[in-house]
């Protein structure tokens, strides 16, 4: 009997120590519950099979912690509405062919930003990957203000919309501070390599947009058209590369769509803008006035020239 106790004894521990061993936390979690890429775990909304986590539902989500070795791959499932805040989260992975935040056909989510927050994809996705028929809206949190997110996209990704010969998809910005930078031929915002930039509008905020070699900074990937973008409010700083338009197309894409600026402040690094919009005032990478036309019609809130990258010209 004693031998038999102890056997039993020393199997459950074995179990316990098994199990010990086997646990790999991730170091990120959902609504406060950790994932384990051993364990398959989920709840209402969102499931996760490591690597991916999918979230498949409406019901309000919060993703925090940090992975940097492509263990979490978010993805929004097509045609999903989602509702999710990015609090402290870093999700990194150096795997070609890895996205480590994809919204599929068809979605549409609102991100709300919370603390500081960090997404870069590897080769051939946007860090933030939002393809053409899907849309994107993203703001601070309402309990932080000064929410932040830091975009990278992998080679031929933008930062945010595109991966690799991908079209750029909805994307709004009202609100947080925003650095969107693209891979290899790559927008900042927008198209993925030789794709277009799909629809950008910025309600406000702070957002800063570079593209990698070749791809606009808010625009075209390299070969990509610009599509359309529109300012009404928040302060945007783009930049291109290599004969990319700082807002436009990629290098040797073609102007397309139409650039409307009625607010917020607007400076280029290269004084670079295809098709020109009818209302707004730039200020190039130096701090030299490009144009100016600030019509008062219909009483819209007038674009302003950034001086010095904080201050609007009165």
């Amino acid at each position: 009997m004693k031998k038999r106790s102890r056997s039993r004894i020393l199997t459950a521990l074995f179990i316990v120590f098994a199990t010990m061993t086997n646990a790999a936390p991730t170091g990120v979690t959902v609504n406060g519950t950790a994932l384990d890429d051993a364990v398959s775990s989920g709840g209402t909304g969102w499931t996760y099979n490591a690597p991916t986590l999918t979230l498949s539902g409406a019901e309000p989500l919060t993703l925090s912690g940090a992975n940097t070795a492509g263990k979490v791959l978010v993805v929004v499932s097509a045609g999903a509405t989602s509702a999710v805040t990015l609090s402290d989260l870093t999700l990194q992975t150096t795997g070609s062919g890895q996205c480590v935040f994809e919204l599929e056909q068809n979605a549409d989510i609102s991100l709300f930003l919370a603390g500081t927050n960090t997404l870069a994809s590897g080769r051939d996705h946007a860090g933030l990957e939002v393809p053409a028929s899907a849309s994107i809206s993203i703001t601070n949190a309402p309990s932080d203000a000064a929410g932040a997110l830091t975009v990278t996209g992998g080679t031929m990704g933008a930062g945010i919309g595109g991966g690799s010969k991908g079209t750029g998809g909805t994307v709004t910005i009202s609100g947080g501070t925003i650095a969107a930078t693209g891979g290899l031929y790559g927008a900042g915002i927008g198209g993925g390599y030789l794709r277009a930039g799909g629809t950008v509008t910025v309600h406000g905020g702070t957002v800063t947009a570079t593209g990698g070699m070749y791809g606009a900074g808010i625009g075209g990937g390299r070969s990509g058209n610009g599509d359309a973008v529109t300012i009404t409010g928040g302060t945007v700083f783009a930049r291109g590369n290599n004969g990319s338009a700082d807002i436009g197309p990629g290098f040797s894409g073609t102007a397309s769509g139409a650039n409307i600026f009625t607010g917020g402040s607007v400076r280029l690094a290269n004084d670079s803008i295809s098709p020109t919009p009818t209302d707004n005032a730039f200020q190039n990478g130096v701090g030299t006035a490009m144009q100016t036309h600030l019509p008062h019609a219909h009483g819209q809130r007038d674009a302003r020239l950034v001086r010095d990258g904080n201050e609007p010209h009165t």
